[in-house]
């Protein structure tokens, strides 16, 4: 396998990347391309989560682990903003086709 940061070939580490250096690279890449959060909808609730970019690569993300997350509340502009921690909520199958790439 060719690592996607230093492009070298490596047959043993992590599924992109050969070293933890690389990895790290990787994923500061990442959130400076995408944000430091992700807004992730629970498609059944419409409920939107504020969910950290590096837990999305380094975790993944399950329904039953948004309600750890702040819910995403857009206010005054500011795409970002977090409210009180989620309610429990019933109910998950899948992302909406806008989040599925995350």
């Amino acid at each position: 396998m060719t690592c996607f940061v230093c492009q070298k070939i490596y047959s043993q580490g992590r599924e992109t990347t050969c070293s933890d250096t690389c990895h790290e690279e990787l994923v500061r890449r990442l959130i400076a391309e995408f944000g430091e959060f992700k807004k992730v909808v629970r498609q059944k609730t419409g409920v939107a989560y504020r969910v950290p970019t590096t837990d999305i690569i380094e975790l993944g993300v399950k329904e039953v682990d948004l309600d750890q997350y702040p819910r995403w509340e857009e206010k005054d502009g500011d795409k970002t903003y977090p409210r009180e921690p989620a309610a429990k909520h019933g109910g998950f199958e899948a992302l909406s086709p806008e989040h599925q790439g995350l």
